[in-house]
């Protein structure tokens, strides 16, 4: 299925790499926000067609390069698979969301970064593009739940190097023209990434004590 044949408007849409549950919870977010998404694995779209089913009015089935097409692409496969992902795609001007955390299955052991951030790399798998770290502080069931609960909005944490695909992030989760409905923290990259040396179910975003503190701006997602 090539990326002109899929009727939608590209822009409002969310393109999702991954359908396991990182990857459903991403799309039910943006779905949720009155988004489209187009999802997509490594299989192809007919491998879908249940995913599809379950997700409901606004989803459809991909290609990687379907999903690249969107406004926003979020990464959300398991961290071995990262770099298999993302190859061959030409991300010269995407905003790409990273949601992955460099744990290794089966275990949840921490993947060998060779002191660099999880963003860093992978920063470098993806070429051109501006790349925002979001949401791998919350599990895939927390992610896809309605986030306003008892009177509280939940809140994700955003980095990047700039504000503006932080800023732009934020509507994948919020309805064009619409009052946003949670609450997310923005930080610098260098300040607020995953360093590979936390524990399964704490954050992956955390301060690093060789960056000085910055005020971060808080915006509506």
């Amino acid at each position: 299925m090539a990326a002109e044949n899929l009727a939608i408007d590209r822009e409002p849409a969310v393109g999702v790499i991954g359908a396991g549950h990182a990857g459903m919870a991403w799309a039910r977010t943006a779905l949720r926000a009155g988004w489209q998404v187009v999802i997509a694995n490594s299989h192809g779209p007919d491998s879908l067609r249940s995913t599809v089913a379950a997700l409901g009015e606004g989803a459809l089935a991909g290609t990687v390069d379907d999903a690249v097409a969107c406004a926003i692409v979020v990464l959300a496969v398991p961290w071995a698979a990262v770099a298999s992902a993302v190859s061959g795609v030409d991300w010269e001007g995407r905003t790409v969301v990273d949601g992955t955390n460099p744990l290794l299955f089966p275990d949840l052991t921490p993947a060998p970064l060779g002191g660099r951030t999880s963003s860093e790399i992978v920063a470098g798998l993806v070429p051109g593009a501006r790349l925002v770290k979001a949401a791998s502080h919350l599990s895939a069931e927390l992610l896809g739940q309605d986030p306003i609960l008892s009177g509280g909005r939940r809140v994700i944490f955003v980095s990047g190097d700039t504000r503006r695909p932080s800023r732009r992030l934020s509507i994948c989760s919020t309805p064009p023209a619409s009052i946003p409905s949670t609450w997310a923290t923005w930080c610098p990259a260098a300040a607020c990434s995953s360093s590979g040396d936390h524990s399964p179910g704490t954050t992956s975003s955390r301060p690093r004590p060789d960056v000085p503190a910055q005020p971060s701006a808080r915006m509506r997602t």
